[in-house]
């Protein structure tokens, strides 16, 4: 399913980024290896170290542009999310 940022009526899909990114894997792996990348319309916005970092570099909000990790085959796209306090039943 597509998902889309709307900020006056300009629409963004992640989609397409996600397939940028898939194409240009290998080169944003030796560019960034190891750090994370904000990219939005096949543009990286920004580099930083961690979510964090990264989310304070762009002025943007988190869900209009992709947030990836550059580190190439299955643990480049493996996201793991610790929420304090949250129970999964």
């Amino acid at each position: 399913m597509e998902q889309e940022y709307v900020e006056g009526g300009m629409n963004y899909s992640i989609d397409e980024d996600i397939k940028w990114y898939a194409e240009h894997e290998a080169e944003m792996v030796l560019k960034y290896n190891g750090k994370m990348i904000a990219v939005r319309n096949g543009v990286v916005l920004a580099t930083g170290e961690d979510i964090a970092d990264l989310a304070s570099r762009v002025d943007l909000p988190i869900g209009a542009y992709l947030i990836q990790t550059c580190l190439g085959g299955m643990q480049g796209n493996t996201v793991h999310i610790y929420t304090p306090g949250v129970v999964a039943v």
